[in-house]
């Protein structure tokens, strides 16, 4: 495969926020306001709490502010006990934002545009990552939430969680990593081209392979824009080709998903610290959502990860934990 690394220019990566203002909350914190607002929150920093309540209820009602509504509700709708933290979030969301799965999948199509015209610059805007269904303001919406799973899709999620987080500190533990970070970074860059040639290799081991195959052929088709049935051999390879490519490209690595995702992947692999079965969901949202808000809350060890990595500098986005809600409520504050 190394006939596919050539050189290639570096695309410049422009991303455009919102005019106005928006806020990723995590699904820690917005359990603790739904508690906050019930009465029954425990958490010793509850007085900031109450204040970030306030403060993001009243820059809501008054347009200053999105909070935004991303994959919390895929954690949330894995626990029924948690039906009264998704009712609190529809009704304190004024924006609904596209799923993980989505925004990298419009990046991707967008950044293979962009590789088969050698363009010098590729744009990804905040308007294209929002639903058109809710934007507006928070007093205006009412949605019941209902459990989002059943038992045995609950049952999967948590058992999918667990074992990527068993098998990374495997992994870890066997010392199958990279040297360094940036080693470690460059193995997480190539994932998906992995993912995919495992795909075009083991399609005959199982039916599962096979159709993970299936899959990742119909994605290289619409991709390139190709109707297979109407195709030579020759062509279908050259379309292959094409993707695995990309794949390698710096179109492909400096995608604002596939960067953040690898980087954020490299960081964990190298740091001494257990793999949580959460650390995956962390890694999504902030894949998804960290390079077009402003403001981010979420627990302290991904805070100090997003900070201390300089991923949020590099995104213009400010984040910040329980433990530093006081210099997120004096910048709230100061928003005219």
């Amino acid at each position: 495969m190394a006939s596919f690394l050539i050189d290639m220019p570096i695309p410049e990566i422009r991303i455009i926020k919102d005019t106005l203002l928006s806020i990723y909350l995590d699904t820690n914190v917005l359990i603790e306001l739904s508690r906050y607002e019930k009465g029954c929150c425990t958490n010793e920093h509850i007085d900031k709490i109450g204040a970030l309540h306030s403060t993001l209820q009243t820059l809501m009602q008054e347009k200053r502010i999105f909070c935004v509504l991303g994959n919390q509700l895929e954690e949330m709708g894995t626990s029924r006990a948690r039906e009264d933290a998704r009712n609190f979030l529809y009704r304190f969301t004024n924006k609904e934002l596209k799923t993980p799965s989505q925004i990298k999948n419009i990046q991707l199509k967008s950044g293979y545009r962009a590789f088969a015209e050698n363009e010098p610059v590729s744009v990804f805007r905040a308007s294209d990552i929002a639903k058109k269904t809710i934007c507006v303001s928070n007093s205006s919406i009412e949605v019941h939430a209902v459990p989002m799973y059943s038992v045995e899709q609950i049952e999967k999620f948590k058992q999918d969680k667990k074992i990527l987080a068993t098998t990374l500190n495997d992994v870890k533990s066997n010392g199958k990593i990279a040297k360094n970070y940036d080693d470690q970074l460059g193995l997480e860059l190539k994932a998906d081209f992995q993912v995919f040639l495992h795909n075009l290799e083991h399609y005959a081991d199982s039916q599962d392979d096979y159709m993970n195959m299936l899959d990742a052929l119909a994605t290289v088709y619409r991709r390139v824009g190709m109707d297979p049935y109407n195709a030579s051999h020759s062509d279908i390879i050259k379309a292959v080709d094409s993707h695995n490519h990309f794949l390698l490209s710096s179109y492909h690595h400096k995608l604002p998903y596939v960067w953040i995702c690898s980087a954020l992947f490299a960081h964990i692999m190298q740091r001494q610290n257990t793999i949580r079965p959460s650390d995956n969901l962390d890694i999504t949202w902030a894949s998804a959502y960290l390079p077009f808000v402003d403001y981010a809350v979420t627990d302290t060890v991904f805070c100090n990860l997003l900070n201390q990595s300089g991923l949020a500098e590099s995104y213009g986005t400010k984040v910040y934990c329980f433990k530093t809600l006081n210099s997120l409520l004096q910048s709230l504050r100061g928003i005219t």
